[in-house]
């Protein structure tokens, strides 16, 4: 008796299947199931953080940004513009210039260090809050922003 009961669910499932068009399995498109249908690509992130070793963050400190959890889905990040808020900007390729170097009879990429913009560093001259932005843009020119505020103190 139980058995009947499941055929009988089975049989219904695939009539409404039927019915429906074809089953609705991911990526497949149901007025056309045999061309799939491409998957929205997740959108590109700008994501950073920043780093003082003065705590609170005073005049005339260096200020690190970092923004290395940036991501494209599509493509990698290839450029990369910081707005510091302080009539301040650096923008450029996103990751470090390097160059080829043998060492130790083995060729390994080196990077110089700061040439890329995926980390900077910046030096705030007046005590304020500054809305910092940075804006990354990806192969296909994709572009994402991300705004953070950094409170800068008197030296004390």
């Amino acid at each position: 008796m139980k058995k009947r009961r499941i055929i009988a669910a089975i049989a219904i499932v695939a009539v409404l299947c039927v019915a429906l068009g074809g089953c609705m399995l991911p990526g497949v498109d149901p007025v056309d199931p045999v061309n799939p249908v491409d998957p929205v690509p997740a959108p590109i992130v700008a994501a950073f953080d920043y780093y003082c070793d003065v705590f609170p963050i005073q005049t005339d400190s260096v200020v690190i940004f970092n923004g290395a959890d940036s991501s494209s889905p599509d493509g990698e990040i290839v450029w990369g513009k910081w707005v510091f808020g302080d009539g301040e900007d650096q923008e450029g390729n996103w990751t470090a210039q390097g160059f080829w170097l043998w060492e130790n009879g083995e060729r390994r990429w080196t990077t110089i260090p700061w040439t890329g913009t995926e980390m900077v560093w910046h030096v705030y001259a007046d005590v304020g809050t500054y809305s910092v932005e940075l804006t990354v843009w990806d192969a296909e020119g994709n572009s994402a922003s991300l705004r953070r505020t950094v409170r800068v103190r008197a030296v004390q």
